[in-house]
């Protein structure tokens, strides 16, 4: 009897039907809904986690030497379009402008991860875009993750850009991480205005903003304009094209690259050394200037009185004694 699966040119079994045709099983991704090993993204076929490993509000005492290696990637890709990159890469860019502006210290980057406890590496996280206020970048730049242990601080202001069936990881998920976190600002953005935006009610508003109140989120209320003011950025986010821009700027700034911020502002550092050190050598000449008239002009008071002296001295030789008188 022919075997009813068999190809009828290449005589062969004809492959079993799409449900028997799945990847055997891999060793769950996430061992527990509430303890999540969290890579930047989900694998396909994978369920999100329904939370993140609980954060604190503050970050956790420095527990000292530590071996734990904690990786800075996972080998998986950022979900999103190149001219979503390219978005995300401005306004990254147009921030740190901003506050370079300001003469202020702020940490901004995309795309890296951030640990929230000492010795666990899936108590991570990976926003689109944060940012770290009155924060260096040297520490951050040479592990290559963010350690809020290390740093002694948490993020103040993260933004997710949605993508297409990842929503609700955005929206609920990470979220809720970021409320655990103390994170101050949180906004959503959607790139594409073909898909409905962060908020349900009303889809056609592309960019969402939420400021933390307690232990709670509340959305800010967005301008007339559309823009959302931002406590952390001093300054208003809006909506143009596909790209998120600061309100006092009309356009975003051309891309300029971690490594390159990091050399400007070491520049700016030994600049700041070099005027530091002038300014303390010019000091120096002052003092030794002045240590020098003083021991000139006390030299000269020193003389004054020697011939004073040396005067009265000259005046009593030469005053006649008693005995002669006598005579």
């Amino acid at each position: 009897m022919k075997d009813a699966t068999a190809h009828p040119h290449l005589g062969r079994q004809e492959p079993p039907p799409l449900e028997r045709r799945r990847v055997a099983p891999q060793p769950p991704l996430y061992p527990s809904p509430d303890y999540a090993i969290y890579p930047k993204y989900f694998p396909v076929g994978s369920p999100p986690p329904s939370s993140y490993p609980k954060a604190p509000p503050q970050p956790p005492p420095d527990p000292g030497p530590d071996d734990t290696f904690y990786p800075g990637e996972d080998g998986t890709l950022w979900p999103h379009s190149f001219d979503e990159r390219d978005a995300l890469v401005k306004l990254v860019n147009s921030i740190r402008e901003h506050f370079w502006a300001l003469k202020r210290d702020a940490l901004v980057s995309f795309d890296n991860f951030v640990y929230y406890r000492p010795r666990d590496t899936r108590a991570r996280i990976a926003p689109d875009v944060f940012v770290v206020l009155d924060h260096g970048y040297k520490s951050f730049y040479e592990a290559g993750v963010f350690k809020t242990w290390k740093e002694g601080k948490n993020l103040d202001l993260v933004l997710e850009a949605l993508t297409s069936g990842w929503e609700t990881l955005a929206t609920h998920v990470k979220k809720e991480a970021y409320r655990q976190m103390g994170v101050s600002e949180y906004f959503l953005f959607q790139p594409d205005a073909a898909r409905p935006g962060p908020d349900k009610e009303n889809p056609n508003k592309r960019l969402q903003g939420f400021r933390l109140k307690g232990t709670a989120y509340r959305e800010i209320e967005p301008k007339r304009s559309g823009s959302i003011a931002s406590e952390v950025l001093g300054t208003s986010l809006r909506p143009v094209g596909i790209d998120v821009r600061l309100a006092n700027q009309p356009r975003p700034f051309p891309y300029r690259s971690f490594q390159r911020e990091v050399e400007l502002r070491r520049a700016a550092e030994e600049l700041a050394l070099q005027e530091r050190l002038a300014r303390q050598a010019a000091e120096a000449r002052a003092r030794e200037a002045e240590t020098r008239a003083q021991s000139e002009a006390l030299a000269r008071e020193t003389d004054r009185k020697k011939i004073e002296w040396l005067e009265q001295q000259l005046r009593l030789r030469d005053r006649p004694r008693g005995g002669e008188n006598s005579r």
